[in-house]
This record gives structure tokens, sequence and C-alpha cells, in this order.
């Protein structure tokens, strides 16, 4: 199953058979893609949370969309610990064991939420940069501290914890 934002469009033919192609391994339960701003500046390649600010975080957000990123994050196919439901795709006997999205969520804990569920049934989660898609509108992001809050309660801080991210 493809989840693509209305508010995004394909920026490269081949976006859609890369993310099917990080699927072959039947250890990956979601692929997400490179999102862009018309800048070509990259607004999201995986998301993990910052429990000091209570925010979620996007990973190389505001580097240029031909930029390498650190350690080569930004060119390479790799496990996140989450990606946005704004351009995703999950295998559909897994979509349909885990449930699909928790619906009183507020974007980005939807694909968050979803997220942390392939990851309790053993299934990796992969970002890839080949799946380029732009964002033409800006997507409002409404998540309040009591919504960070409640989230990081319902899956406890130990599982909200990005385990591809160095803390210090």
């Amino acid at each position: 199953l493809v989840f693509l934002d209305s508010t995004v469009k394909p920026e490269n033919k081949q976006w859609l058979s890369e993310l099917v192609n990080e699927t072959i391994d039947n250890d990956t339960g979601l692929v997400g893609g490179k999102i862009l701003d018309r800048k070509k500046q990259v607004l999201n390649a995986g998301m993990w949370f910052e429990f000091d600010t209570k925010k979620v975080h996007y990973t190389h957000r505001g580097c240029q969309a031909d930029n390498i990123g650190y350690y080569y994050r930004l060119v390479l196919p790799q496990n996140v610990f989450a990606v946005s439901d704004e351009c995703m795709l999950i295998k559909k006997n897994i979509f349909e064991q885990i449930d699909g999205f928790s619906e009183n969520l507020e974007f980005p804990l939807t694909a968050i939420d979803l997220c942390l569920k392939v990851d309790g049934i053993g299934k990796k989660i992969v970002w890839t940069p080949y799946a380029e898609v732009m964002q033409m509108k800006e997507r409002v992001e409404k998540l309040s501290e009591e919504d960070f809050d409640h989230f990081v309660k319902k899956w406890s801080e130990d599982i909200c914890n990005d385990p591809y991210t160095n803390p210090y």
C-alpha cells in the first residue's frame, strides 16, 4: 500500500519502484522517501523525538537536496526510527496485521505510531533517498506538549527513543 499526501508530488520517475525495491527484504515492513520543499531543501529524511523540547525532529531538515549529509546519510538507504506518512509504502499484510493507522492522532504522530507498530512486530522501517517527493503546500504540525506526553506515555519513553540516533 502506498500513502502519498495530497500536498506532495513525485520528483523522479523511479520514486515508486525505489520504495518497492526496499521491500524485497522480508525483514522490511515499511519504507519512506525523501521529502523536499520548493527550494529543493530536505524537509524530512526520517523522524525522531526530542524529549527535552517535546517535539519531533526531522532528520537533515534544511540541507540542500544534493547534500550527502552526515556520514552519507542523505544518499544511502538506511533503517530509521520513523518516516512520514506523506510518502510511505507498507506491505498490505503488515498494515492489516497491525490494524493500520490510529485515527485519533494528529500529524506527525500518526506516522510515528504506525512505524512503532511495525517495529513492534519485528519489521524494519527503511528510508530511501531515491524516492524523492516535493511538498507543494506546507503541512501544519499540530503537536502539542500534551499530545506528545500522552503519546510517549502510551508507548513508553524507552520505545520512543530512536535506536539510530546518538543521544550525546
